[in-house]
């Protein structure tokens, strides 16, 4: 589990600065979904409540450096299961 950085700095150089991402606000929670790869260093792929729909779960791969405050919580949610085992990144 982790938060979504309040900046993330985005372009060349990280010219262009932004509260959150586009599809999360700044510090939503997101559950980092372990990698497939082993050099799956830099990218990570996260489940978490899209920005526009606070309802709504979505699969996202996002830089593993908008991400902050990294931290270890079972899942108890079934919600994000199903998401899980649905998630077009791992079929």
């Amino acid at each position: 589990m982790a938060n979504v950085a309040e900046e993330t700095f985005h372009g060349p150089d990280g010219a262009e600065r932004q509260a959150g991402l586009r599809h999360f606000r700044a510090g939503a929670r997101v559950w980092v979904l372990p990698p497939r790869y082993r050099d799956e260093d830099e990218q990570v792929e996260v489940i978490g409540f899209h920005r526009g729909s606070h309802s709504r779960l979505i699969n996202f791969i996002v830089f593993r450096r908008h991400l902050e405050r990294f931290r270890t919580k079972a899942v108890y949610n079934p919600t994000v299961v199903l998401a899980r085992e649905n998630s077009p990144y791992w079929n």
